[in-house]
């Protein structure tokens, strides 16, 4: 009768799926960049000001293309260029994430699937990366 246990608690730990590291109270999933530090990845897509208080709502804040992606200010995270420590984060080609970094006429700097920054409107829809 032991085996019998024995065997079907093997057969069950076996079969239960690892478990994903959640944040933002299952609402997002835990990301970790190329150096090692952890993000917040949010789960659905939301707009510019919608990002930035979906992070302030678990103490976060949204990510910095200067501290973030190794460049100094926001003149050399520009449109174009790329952040190779969130590569990865965002895997669909037609999904951006949102940075803090407000642009002109309505428009904010994201990260896009290629890891690189581009601009899109701010009542446009992208993912959340909190730090």
């Amino acid at each position: 009768m032991k085996k019998i246990f024995l065997i079907l608690g093997l057969f069950l730990l076996g079969a239960t799926p690892a478990f994903a590291e959640y944040c933002a109270g299952g609402y997002g999933d835990i990301f970790t960049a190329v150096n090692g530090k952890k993000y917040c990845l949010s789960r659905t897509t939301m707009n510019w000001w919608s990002a930035h208080a979906w992070c302030n709502s678990i103490g976060k804040t949204l990510i910095n293309p200067s501290e973030d992606c190794d460049c100094t200010g926001y003149e050399q995270c520009e449109v174009g260029l790329d952040c190779p420590n969130l590569k990865g984060i965002i895997t669909d080609s037609n999904k951006t994430a949102w940075t803090n970094i407000p642009g002109e006429s309505g428009f904010s700097l994201v990260l896009t699937s290629t890891s690189r920054f581009w601009n899109s409107h701010r009542a446009n829809k992208g993912f959340v990366v909190c730090k």
